[in-house]
């Protein structure tokens, strides 16, 4: 039987429909055009050669990427879009050559008939509910879920979270930052701190844009979602901050909904091993030995410096215009040496380092398999079996509460106190410590970095372990969190 509780919130999350006549929010999986063409992939050759030539709406001004939503196409597969800001969403087809054609995409003008389509498709997967699973449904259908995911934007619901780390699908009202700082309209003349070219960029926004639009979004992909433009007189040099805007996928985000709340760490404890499995679909932390790939090739020693044919996707939490090849800024050509030294504190400086491993946004572990042609493949790392933080979702395994390396660059706990009791800040607030930390947000074990997110971490990779800043606007700036290491780690 399938989860009901999980198709509860996919349901919820986002209806495989439009809510507005462009649909330039558009994600889902439609994936023929209105006379039935198969769509071809957004970042297929045959697109990207030949895309500048058609009257599709692509601005000169931006670079390809940045005309989709988090700006990456390959994300988009062959589904209709609308990256462009045409009459509806739209796709690529091979029609004697590349030829463009709209898709039909619903509009959802009556929300409620979506959960009438529901109940058709829990039907379609042979779903029987119980007089208990019913009486959980009329009871979100009733508001449970519909007042967590979603507010009314005239006759739509609208959901109010985001999919992604990036949000750049987000259509809510939220126009205030995490900070409580009131939003300016994206148009206004003062409006261009967090963008270099803001007025050319108004294709890249998830909805269009009016004079008095100053709604919370991310229209160059910066890595921490959605944000605004700010004027704070106290800090005049603080032009944007990112806005408070949650994951509606609840297993995504299920350790953010607890920031605030202090949680000692449970010191002596080693459940689960993170060198023997990964909790995480991404594991980003795990830091076990396995050097071979799923389809059983050797993995190669990591380079000590990046060059300029490397997986540009190492990079994708980056906005686009900041991680282009050839020729990558100096500090993102040297980030990738100094990622993989220091991400290895528990080896010799002589130990070869070729094991699996997620350094970058990759889906999980993988590894250099050619350095000839600087091929790569995934890693076949199973997932860990332990404690289950929902009953209902199966592969949530609560982390581990203390240190497994010497410089705990995997702890993946709760903890949100500095050593000397102070209150930490969230990862993605600029008060009351401005900082750029994010930018390092490969570095977090965290699958997900949301708002809320203000748990002990060691993005820089700092040896002596995960630490964070000091939210309570006294000295110091940052502290060092007080984290215990697991049974039988010296």
């Amino acid at each position: 039987m399938v989860c009901l509780m999980t198709i509860l919130i996919l349901a919820a999350v986002y209806p495989e429909c439009r809510l507005s006549e462009k649909g330039m929010e558009y994600v889902g999986k439609t994936n023929v055009t209105e006379t039935g063409k198969a769509c071809l992939r957004w970042d297929s050759e045959q697109v990207t050669s030949s895309y500048e030539s058609l009257d599709a709406g692509f601005n000169e001004v931006l670079f390809y990427e940045e005309h989709f939503i988090n700006q990456d196409p390959s994300l988009h597969e062959n589904f209709c879009r609308n990256p462009t800001g045409l009459a509806r969403p739209w796709c690529f087809v091979d029609d004697d050559g590349v030829k463009m054609e709209f898709c039909w995409i619903r509009l959802c003008d009556d929300f409620s008939e979506n959960f009438h389509e529901f109940f058709w498709i829990l039907g379609r997967w042979g779903v029987d509910l119980d007089n208990n699973q019913a009486g959980i449904l009329d009871m979100y259908l009733a508001g449970g879920i519909m007042n967590y995911a979603y507010i009314l934007r005239g006759s739509k619901a609208v959901p109010e979270c985001k999919l992604s780390q990036k949000g750049g699908e987000y259509v809510g009202v939220k126009d205030k930052t995490i900070s409580g700082f009131d939003c300016i309209p994206w148009l206004d003349a003062d409006s261009s701190g967090g963008d270099r070219i803001r007025g050319d960029r108004e294709g890249s926004f998830s909805d269009e844009l009016t004079d008095s639009h100053n709604f919370c979004r991310n229209p160059n992909g910066n890595p921490g979602g959605p944000w605004c433009n700010i004027e704070v007189p106290q800090k005049p040099n603080l032009k944007w901050e990112y806005c408070d805007v949650s994951f509606c996928d609840l297993g995504a985000s299920r350790r953010t909904g607890e920031s605030g709340d202090q949680y000692e760490s449970n010191g002596g404890v080693m459940q689960p091993n993170y060198e023997t499995c990964r909790i995480t679909e991404m594991g980003k932390e795990y830091y076990g030995e396995e050097k071979t790939t799923e389809t059983g090739k050797d993995c190669e020693i990591w380079p000590n410096k990046i060059y300029d044919d490397f997986p540009i996707s190492l990079f994708s939490h980056l906005p686009f215009q900041d991680r282009q090849f050839p020729g990558p800024t100096q500090k993102i050509r040297f980030f990738f040496g100094r990622w993989t030294e220091l991400a290895e504190p528990n080896k010799q400086i002589s130990e070869e380092n070729n094991s699996c491993r997620n350094y970058g946004s990759m889906e999980r572990p993988w590894c250099i398999v050619s350095l000839a042609n600087l091929t790569w493949e995934y890693c076949d790392i199973p997932l860990c079996h332990g404690p289950k933080v929902f009953e209902w979702c199966l592969d949530c395994t609560e982390p581990a509460e203390c240190m497994q390396t010497t410089n705990g660059r995997e702890y993946l706990g709760l903890k949100n106190v500095t050593r000397s009791g102070k209150k930490c800040q969230p990862w993605l607030s600029q008060m009351p410590n401005v900082h750029s930390t994010i930018l390092r947000l490969p570095m977090f074990p965290d699958p997900v970095v949301d708002s809320r997110h203000n748990y002990c971490r060691n993005p820089d990779l700092d040896k002596k372990g995960p630490w964070c800043y000091n939210g309570e606007g006294t000295n110091p700036e940052w502290e060092y969190c007080d984290i215990e290491f697991c049974e039988g780690m010296n």
